[in-house]
């Protein structure tokens, strides 16, 4: 499907559901500051896609949809990492964002985790996430040690930094506290 009614889009990612059903999903801006993700919808292998359902911004989103498990089969889970504004709007931080839908993608529900206010630990990677056979929704992502300030850190391209995986045992209603894999 071509779509031309954006200033720009990036980061796609494609899935398909145990019906069949295609998910694409992207992030798109209508001007160089107004960003948000859509989702399409194909039921007839990619021929027709439904109109655009769109949400906030979360950047490099990934989709996967519960084909397996006999708790959550259908759920439909997408992961990123967003950014928040402390309360005066002075700073900002990056976060897990992992949002689901228990109606086929027509509405996505989102539970996120951020860092603490004074935290400058950035988010500088998240990865794909995967559904184990018991509907665990495991994620993975990079989290510096660095305690420069977060714009420092965004325009570096080393940054001494952990892996870690988070994780949701019950749909996607809540996330359960990062473990750290390796430095």
């Amino acid at each position: 499907r071509e779509v031309n009614e954006y200033f720009k889009a990036g980061d796609p990612g494609c899935t398909l559901g145990p019906s069949g059903t295609a998910y694409f999903i992207t992030d798109v801006s209508t001007s160089p500051y107004d960003q948000f993700t859509t989702l399409y919808r194909s039921k007839d292998g990619g021929k027709t896609w439904s109109p655009a359902i769109e949400m906030s911004h979360i950047e490099r989103p990934s989709i996967r949809v519960d084909d397996h498990s006999q708790k959550y089969k259908g759920n439909i889970y997408v992961n990123g990492w967003t950014s928040v504004r402390d309360v005066d709007g002075a700073s900002r931080n990056t976060g897990i964002s992992l949002r689901r839908s228990l109606n086929g993608g027509e509405f996505f529900e989102q539970v996120s985790r951020h860092p603490l206010e004074n935290d400058r630990h950035y988010i500088s990677g998240m990865g794909n996430c995967v559904i184990l056979s018991d509907g665990t929704v495991a994620c993975v992502f990079s989290q510096s040690d660095d305690d420069s300030p977060t714009e420092q850190q965004v325009q570096s391209l080393r940054l001494p930094s952990k892996l870690k995986v988070i994780s949701s045992t019950d749909g996607g209603a809540s996330l359960s506290n990062a473990v750290t894999v390796a430095s």
